[in-house]
């Protein structure tokens, strides 16, 4: 598959949902039974609605299986054994969290007014500025699209794959193995069997770890492409509407050989002229409320998720580098990518949420160098609401309290920080 594309690939595409990035989110999507067949594609969904169900009980009973296997063990082990735990918990937490986005309906609609009414390409044959950023968007969309699913695959590879080459490391496969070699697995639970000292018994909870580990992956990742194609479009509308008011028209533009005559007639808007400033006016507000309104419908759907999520990255953050603090080979190798992936996803999430709040500093600007003055009493009226509507912050919130950007994001990394020296000196005075 093509990491850059230059927009030919969709000269024959008739939908949004058919373009090859939109395809891959589907795929993964429909992996999860979280793509919303019926609002999106108009087909019954029911089969979707007992395999999320399926899934949602397998992450359920992981997530007790784990917090039985802490209970049992956490006096028999020190803090940086079970951090491997904690963190798998946490882990848990987001998956079960995201799984549970699908059975809201505000979900669906959410998705399904991307796909039908703010995805650009449904304006890629609109006058003006669409086409230019449609074919940018499209670029920026797919090569992300690539990368994340990139990720997606390769997770769950090196997850599994570790702890897989350290059993083969020390002779857990081996015919002759000592009684002290146990199995080690990507995730520890409490089970009615052996799996630690029993082949059978580990080869069963390996092929579960690795196919939840892949659901696993599929929320974390999944999910934050779904929100940021949303973004990356919404940021193409912004744009769109930047660059339609920075070229707004002038006074004099239906007869600029009049102006070029007696410069004065160019101070107000001619009568035809203010019917055609009325519309744009009418044009470039609507616009902006269109996409004020999915802003403030993605805030309202995804905001609990958002929360658990960033909760997630404060937590794991202070134990994945606490892990790494041990500076052994082992640990490095064990906990090295998976830091790097967490912290990753953490700073890319926040960098494209600041997007929006970034361009709509700068629309506030273009509204105000509207030539206002030249305009009648109701374009006046028209372009002060606007200015108004277009000074109220866009920045999506988790729970309408937390604002998801670079701010966010740099407080959650030095309070980690914090919290790491912590509990170093906590697992230190254990040791």
């Amino acid at each position: 598959m093509k990491f850059f594309v230059d927009g030919s690939e969709i000269a024959h595409i008739t939908k949004p949902q058919d373009i090859q990035y939109m395809q891959m989110l589907k795929f993964f999507t429909n992996s999860l039974a979280g793509w919303p067949i019926e609002a999106v594609e108009g087909i019954d969904g029911k089969k979707n609605f007992y395999w999320r169900n399926g899934l949602v009980v397998i992450a359920y009973a992981y997530f007790f299986g784990q917090v039985f296997y802490i209970y049992r063990y956490i006096n028999d082990y020190t803090f940086l054994v079970m951090g491997h735990s904690y963190i798998t918990v946490l882990m848990t937490i987001v998956t079960i969290a995201r799984h549970t986005l699908p059975y809201f309906k505000c979900y669906d609609d959410t998705t399904a007014d991307f796909v039908h009414n703010i995805h650009l390409f449904n304006y890629r044959n609109k006058p003006g500025y669409y086409k230019e950023f449609h074919l940018k968007i499209h670029k920026i969309s797919h090569a992300f699209s690539v990368y994340l699913c990139t990720l997606l695959v390769t997770g769950p590879s090196m997850f599994n794959g570790i702890p897989l080459y350290n059993n083969y490391a020390s002779g857990a496969f081996s015919f002759n193995r000592s009684p002290n070699v146990t199995y080690e697995q990507a995730v520890s639970l409490l089970l009615p069997f052996d799996d630690t000292n029993n082949f059978k018994g580990y080869f069963v909870v390996f092929l579960a770890n690795c196919c939840v580990s892949y659901i696993s992956s599929c929320c974390l990742c999944i999910y934050d492409l779904l929100l940021s194609l949303m973004v990356f479009h919404l940021w193409g509308h912004l744009k769109i509407l930047t660059k339609t008011l920075d070229n707004f028209p002038k006074p004099g533009f239906l007869n600029p050989q009049a102006i070029e005559a007696d410069p004065n007639k160019s101070l107000k808007f001619s009568d035809e002229e203010l019917k055609v400033i009325h519309k744009k006016l009418g044009e470039c507000v609507a616009h902006h409320q269109l996409i004020s309104n999915f802003s403030t419908r993605m805030s309202n759907t995804f905001g609990l998720s958002l929360f658990i999520y960033y909760g997630f990255h404060q937590l794991s953050g202070c134990l994945l580098l606490l892990e790494c603090a041990q500076l052994e080979a082992a640990a490095i190798i064990c906990y090295g990518p998976l830091t790097l992936v967490v912290f990753q996803q953490l700073i890319q999430l926040s960098f494209i949420f600041e997007l929006i709040g970034t361009v709509n500093e700068g629309l506030t600007d273009s509204v105000y160098c509207l030539p206002w003055e030249a305009m009648d009493q109701g374009n006046k009226k028209i372009v002060f609401t606007f200015l108004r509507q277009s000074q109220k912050s866009m920045n999506l919130k988790a729970l309408n309290m937390l604002s998801i950007g670079v701010q966010t994001m740099a407080k959650i990394l030095k309070t980690t920080m914090t919290y790491f020296l912590m509990l170093q000196t906590i697992a230190k005075d254990e040791s």
